[in-house]
């Protein structure tokens, strides 16, 4: 809405036929900006880093500007234009009002009042791009009195949003007009016309096309470039008639969350079960369809009110179209090819039920890739299932899986050059919401490496397409974690550039605010995507036009499907939001060149791998190890779980790695730094680089799998991929002989409870116990309600180094072994102790596998008194009449001294907490590892912790030696007070008799009875994994359709049938 002042008026015209006479222009009406002066590099500050708390300097929170051209002193200065003075090279091109660290910024022109005026004038802005992710608002200053302002004039326009950073390019016209009476212009003088602009939201820019002041109000007539789109787009494509699909949107916020089902978990506890054995797609019907550009005719191939159809492709010869389809009422996706004339419609015969796959692909020789959850894993950090690359060789008849992520790999597409390229996500012993980036392989799995990311925490990059002229892919980019439904902004990437190299990445779309998917490349800069309901054309300017606007009809539904994660706010959840019928994959209709066709380098028959590490010195973040330093490579393997129950890593650890690691050996470096050994293939492996001492000097914090029978050769350790090999006066030392891996005598995945606690029983427990905890640590093995007691305490203080959930590529000695200040307390001078070398080796490998917990997946959400499951928490002990006598008990006895600081956690007995809130919150942990404690306010408002941790006070294997009643028991009575003159605690509780004493130990003993009865830890006899494990292992015909789910089985062993069942199914036979 326009503002009138002074009885004017403000319109906006656009595309009008100038008329009358022109006072004075700066610049051309051709809807560019070229002709001014232009600033480059102004997308770099478009790329960020995904944490915002990233330390150091600009570099390390995400592309740097790159100010080559003065942009920063340009703005700190008034702007200032003088008709008959300036030139329009002098005149900035962009009109910045948030970004580039550049303040509010006022533009002024100043002019002298024309002789000959005699009627009204105009002054007119000629806008050629605008950013369109928040309104802004324009205004006009004349002689220091503003005239007028116009709101939301960016809005409805269609900018690309994209001029800012490609100022040779050809934007949307659009001009504003602004009426002045002769009477406000100075007669005899000076006036100034200031522009000024506004916007909540950065970046926000607008660039000029021109500026003129005329007698007449109708704004010059500028072509608008994006009516070429179509046709320029149809010609390069040589075709008008376009494939696309429609289908549910995905029930979670995830990319990865649209197929198959949650894990199995019921708890009676509504807001927990709502999220478990829970279908992730909506059963909304779908389509398969072919649109014409030019006439809007639309041709069903499929239409199917309860089916899905997704991720279709097209035939090399443009006759078939292959996709992935959920028939009618049945609940799994299979591969699918239909005639591009809907004819023949036939599922591949490689379909497996309760199995999904999607997202497929056709190599050049027949073959198909395609991702698939055929290896029945569940994402570590959340309880979807997880889907791996996979190749059916048609002639050969069998399934290969050619990627074996612990985690999700996805939407993988075929190069020119044959290999394929695919999403994975990694985050081994690193933030588990940062790395989901582009890797590249050959199409038999070898060759495995980086195309793009992996190196900073950026994002996610997803659906990536080859360019038809270029040597390069346009992706997806989902600012953060989501990505549902795979939408986002539409990136490229061309060669040549560095995989780490953040500014090679480039955007297409702009400061649109618009989601879009499945980007597709169509030759001569022009790219085609859907925002869920249109078909977008963007040309080499980022310019855009919506080509194909679908009928409302297909997007209506009689049904309702509503997501299966809710909101939260104030610890309640709120109605889950309905999902929607949307349309993706928006793509040609016709042939394409094929991909070359690349030999297969691997043998699916064999079963191990050889790889030749040139120099193990060489690479990134190396810096002060000194050659010879090195003397092994520890193998791990990477193990992926059958199922998980929340977004966090407990009760594996505290903070930190996702994965349960199993040791398979070492293997030596020879002094040169060379190795060359053999491996496992088809096995998500790590390696720690070992010294002298079998301390860590560098943890790998990614994986590498291997091609059955493939050699793989690298340079260093993490070297830089744009390098080449390193040049050597001799051959490699480690040439002379490929070595075995030689297994260690440890039981891995190294189980704390079982493997580590005795050595600290058999050392540390003297000083550490529940009577004299020196130092104030409890090294004890006892069960706290989430942690075990000495597990919390190292970890509180410090002991272990593992990656904290951080982004990886840490120092050396920086990781584990390499400088866990838990490995000096072993030491003769700490405490006379003089462990065993298969102690202290125990002792480190645990370290470097990441220090966890708990050694299986079995005993996820098992084994502790309290467990978390998204969406709440299940406190085995609420139930407890004792509670209520203990919690009053603890606040009589403690209550009057321990407050804020020192308040004493009550959380076992407090009653049944409120809907949806949950003990364990990962969220909290991530940011603040610290958990367990009470938060409350210090005088100044700021929200601190108590220092006493709620795990420590209380032992739920043996309560009599819990420390909140040791410690307030008189000496006399085996506790460990006696009196503040003796400097302890003061005596609470006299003898056991003290009914206070009595009542917490009641409560106490009842939950831990509780505890024994409905979920023994692991190390017990009588140990139980949940129903959903078992459940999951019965799925998978691991365990006899009879097994009860809540049948005894070792957590060890069930593992171990898990991973075994994973090695036999690597290859299989197609059906």
């Amino acid at each position: 809405m326009a503002k009138i002042f002074w009885g004017l008026f403000i319109v906006m015209l656009s595309l009008n036929a100038a008329a009358g006479k022109e006072y004075f222009r700066i610049g051309k009406p051709d809807a560019m900006s070229s002709e001014f002066r232009t600033f480059s590099n102004l997308a770099d500050s478009r790329y960020y880093y995904q944490r915002s708390h990233l330390k150091g300097d600009a570099s390390e929170k995400g592309r740097a500007f790159r100010d080559i051209d003065n942009l920063k002193d340009f703005y700190s200065k008034p702007i200032v234009f003088e008709i008959g003075k300036s030139s329009e090279k002098e005149f900035p091109f962009i009109h910045i009002i948030r970004g580039w660290d550049v303040k509010k910024t006022a533009i002024s022109v100043k002019f002298k009042t024309p002789k000959e005026l005699s009627k009204d004038v105009f002054f007119r802005i000629g806008i050629s791009d605008m950013s369109a992710t928040a309104p802004i608002g324009i205004k006009l200053v004349l002689n220091s009195k503003e005239i007028g302002e116009l709101k939301n004039v960016n809005l409805n326009v269609g900018f690309g949003g994209t001029l800012a950073y490609r100022p040779q390019g050809k934007g949307v016209p659009h001009s504003l007009t602004f009426k002045i009476p002769t009477e406000l212009l100075k007669r005899d003088g000076e006036n100034t016309l200031e522009v000024v602009a506004d916007c909540k939201k950065s970046p926000s820019w607008f660039t000029y096309d021109y500026l003129e002041l005329s007698d007449s109000p109708k704004a010059p007539y500028i072509e608008d470039s994006r009516e070429a789109i179509l046709d320029g787009a149809i010609k390069a494509m040589g075709t008008e008639l376009v494939v696309f699909s429609t289908r549910g949107e995905g029930r979670d916020y995830h990319w990865y969350s649209n197929i198959g089902r949650t894990c199995w978990v019921k708890t009676g506890i509504p807001q927990i079960d709502a999220r478990f054995d829970c279908e992730m797609f909506s059963r909304l019907g779908g389509k398969l369809a072919v649109y014409n550009l030019r006439t809007g005719e639309i041709k069903y191939l499929i239409d199917d009110p309860d089916g899905c159809v997704r991720d279709h492709t097209m035939s090399f010869d443009g006759k078939k179209i292959l996709f992935s389809y959920r028939k009618g009422k049945s609940d799994t996706f299979h591969l699918y090819e239909i005639d591009s004339d809907g004819g023949n419609l036939v599922k591949l015969p490689i379909a497996r039920d309760g199995v999904d796959d999607i997202e497929p692909a056709y190599l050049p020789n027949g073959d198909i890739i395609f991702a698939s959850t055929r290896l029945g894993k569940t994402v570590q950090c959340f309880f979807m299932p997880v889907t791996d690359i996979h190749r059916w060789y048609r002639q050969e008849n069998k399934i290969a899986v050619l990627s074996q992520n612990p985690d999700v790999d996805s939407t993988p597409n075929i190069l020119p050059d044959g290999r394929i390229i695919y999403m994975r996500w990694d985050y081994n012993q690193r933030n588990q919401l940062a790395f989901h980036h582009l890797w590249v392989m050959n199409p038999d799995g070898s060759g495995d490496t980086v195309y793009f990311g992996n190196n900073k925490p950026g994002h996610l990059f997803i659906s990536p397409a080859p360019i038809p002229d270029e040597n390069g892919v346009v992706f997806t980019l989902n600012w953060g974690h989501s990505g549902r439904d795979h939408m986002g902004e539409i990136a490229k990437l061309v060669q040549p550039f560095d995989p780490s190299n953040p500014y090679a990445l480039e955007f297409i779309s702009g400061d649109i605010g618009m989601s879009l998917n499945r980007p597709q490349p169509l030759g001569n800069g022009y790219v085609m995507a859907s925002d869920k309901r249109n078909i977008i054309i963007f040309n080499k300017d980022g310019q855009y036009k919506i080509v194909g606007r679908l009928p409302d009809e297909i997007f209506k539904t009689d049904k309702t499907v509503r997501m299966s994660v809710v909101g939260w706010k104030n610890g309640h959840d709120k109605i889950p939001r309905a999902c929607r019928v949307i349309m993706q994959g928006a793509m040609p209709l016709k042939p394409h060149v094929p991909s070359v066709v690349r030999p297969d380098f691997s043998d699916i028959e064999k079963k191990t791998a050889t790889v030749f590490l040139q120099d193990v010195y060489h690479g990134r973040n190396m810096e002060g190890v000194e050659r010879g330093t090195i003397e092994k490579l520890l193998v791990l393997q990477v193990l992926p779980t059958p199922v998980h129950y929340n977004g966090g890593s407990n009760p594996l650890n505290r903070l930190g790695g996702f994965a349960l690691e199993r040791i398979l050996g070492t293997v030596p470096v020879e002094p040169d730094g060379s190795a060359f050994f053999e491996v496992p293939s088809q096995r998500a492996l790590a390696f720690v680089a070992l010294d002298k001492n079998s301390n860590a000097v560098k943890r790998m914090q990614s994986f590498v799998s291997f091609a059955p029978g493939s050699n793989t050769s690298c340079i260093g350790c993490h070297e830089f991929r744009t390098e080449a090999p390193l040049p050597k006066k001799n051959n490699p030392m480690a040439y002379a002989k490929l070595s075995k891996i030689k297994p260690l005598d440890i039981e891995s995945p190294i189980d704390y409870r079982t493997q580590i606690q005795p050595l600290l029983d058999k050392y540390c427990i003297k000083c550490h116990d529940y009577k004299t905890h020196s130092a104030g640590i409890l090294l004890d093995g006892g069960l706290g309600a989430n942690f075990i007691h000495s597990y919390i305490a190292l970890d509180e203080r410090g002991q272990m180094c593992t990656g904290r959930n951080e982004f990886g590529d840490m120092p050396p000695y920086a990781f584990g072994s390499g400088s866990s200040l838990i490995l000096e307390k072993f030491k003769k001078s700490h405490c006379g102790a003089e462990p065993s070398e298969k102690e202290i080796e125990t002792l480190k490998r645990w370290l470097d596998t990441g220090a966890m917990q708990v050694g299986f997946y079995a005993a996820l959400n098992t084994g502790f008194l309290h467990t978390y499951l998204q969406g709440g928490a299940i406190r085995l002990e609420d139930e407890n009449p004792e509670n209520k006598a203990a919690l009053d008990a603890v606040e009589n006895t403690c209550g009057k001294c321990h407050a804020n600081g020192s308040a004493i956690p009550r959380r076992p007995f407090e009653p049944k907490q409120n809907y949806g809130e949950t003990i364990f919150d990962y969220r909290t942990a991530f940011e603040n590892p610290a958990v367990e404690k009470i938060k409350y306010s210090d005088s100044s408002g700021k929200l601190k912790e108590s220092k006493i941790i709620s795990d420590l006070l209380y032992n739920f294997s043996e309560p009599e030696k819990s420390l909140i009643l040791t410690i307030p028991l008189a000496k006399s009575a085996g506790g460990t007070a006696e009196g503040a003159d003796k400097k302890s605690h003061p005596i609470i509780f006299k003898d056991k008799s003290d009914k206070n004493y009595a009542a917490i130990l009641s409560a106490i003993t009842a939950a831990s009875e509780v505890l024994k009865e409905k979920s023994p830890f692991c190390d017990s006899l009588n140990f139980r994994p949940t129903p959903g494990y078992i459940k999951k292992l019965k799925d998978l015909k691991i365990l006899p359709s009879d097994f009860p789910l809540n049948g005894k089985i070792g957590a060890r062993e069930a593992d171990s049938m898990y991973f075994e069942w994973l090695d036999k199914n690597s290859v299989v036979e197609a059906n």
